[in-house]
């Protein structure tokens, strides 16, 4: 099945994607997907029916190491620099809009 990017399409893919392209722009990428394409209607060629699905490129686990404790000694120094500090704690903005609420329970 040949798909080609005409200039339907590409308007079509221009605005759900929100660009806003110049005409020489606009033709490049026109250009570079239906390359992209034509590789892979030569890839839709190949008779993969013998040969065994790969879920994953990487063969091996990746080797976990072993959780360590290390004391990390300047602490007090994150402290010293830090903007604002309530009762021993880090005070920081709010990350969910209501600012001045306690996350405290």
């Amino acid at each position: 099945m040949k798909i080609r990017i005409n200039d339907e399409l590409f308007e079509r893919l221009e605005r759900l994607a929100k660009l806003s392209l110049k005409p020489r722009e606009r033709e490049k990428l026109r250009k570079d997907l239906n390359e992209i394409l034509a590789y892979m209607e030569m890839l839709d060629e190949l008779d993969v029916s013998k040969v065994e699905p790969l879920y994953t490129p990487v063969e091996s686990k990746a080797p976990l190491r072993g959780d360590q404790i290390k004391v990390f000694e300047h602490i007090q120094g994150i402290v010293q620099n830090f903007p604002e500090e309530e009762e021993g704690l880090l005070k920081v903005s709010s990350i969910l809009g209501r600012e001045g609420e306690s996350t405290k329970t």
